[in-house]
């Protein structure tokens, strides 16, 4: 149901990814779509408002054109490249404070990053929704995600070649600002 809010994971089953909250946090919020992309086991049978696309090698076109916020559901990460990834596709993120161990909120990130300000639990998810999720993403790119990459970041080339390759685009040294603004609009 293309009109409902869809928020997203990727990653395998397993616990440290923490899909069991993932399932409970569905039944909480049905007016939602949850995605889970990757992993091969069956796990979200007789579950009306949860699609999992298994496991892939191109998750990028997911979270562009399907997710209107990626969370991260992981129990602990040190510094997950996904987030990385959905800074530069521009795809509004949520995270735990004290799931991650490297934060990405900066004045670039503004207004696309958020980080709760503890666990990741049932209860924090439900408040986390409660202040983050307001609305279905804007198909514009925010520019300043790829900008906070390239400032930060030592190799920001690498993720810009890792995403042109799985998205089957011309190889270039690096994507140009102007490139992902005319190749990733949803």
């Amino acid at each position: 149901d293309n009109s409902k809010i869809t928020l997203g994971m990727s990653g395998q089953l397993c616990e440290r990814k923490n899909f069991k909250l993932f399932i409970e946090a569905s039944k909480r919020f049905p007016q939602f779509n949850f995605v889970w992309i990757g992993g091969t086991v069956e796990a979200f049978d007789n579950l009306k408002n949860v699609y999992h696309i298994k496991y892939t090698n191109n998750p990028y076109k997911y979270f562009k054109q399907l997710l209107d916020y990626f969370i991260l559901f992981s129990q602990q990460d040190p510094c997950p490249y996904v987030i990385l990834e959905n800074i530069l596709l521009g795809t509004p993120i949520i995270t735990f404070k004290e799931n991650i161990f490297y934060d990405h909120k900066h004045r670039l990130t503004e207004g696309f990053y958020f980080e709760y300000p503890d666990e990741i639990s049932l209860d924090n998810f439900i408040k986390a929704v409660g202040f983050y999720v307001k609305r279905k993403k804007s198909p514009e790119i925010n520019n300043s995600g790829i900008r906070y990459i390239e400032k930060y970041f030592s190799y920001p080339s690498y993720i810009f070649q890792n995403i042109e390759s799985r998205l089957n685009l011309p190889h270039k040294n690096r994507i140009r600002k102007e490139f992902i603004i005319k190749n990733f609009r949803s």
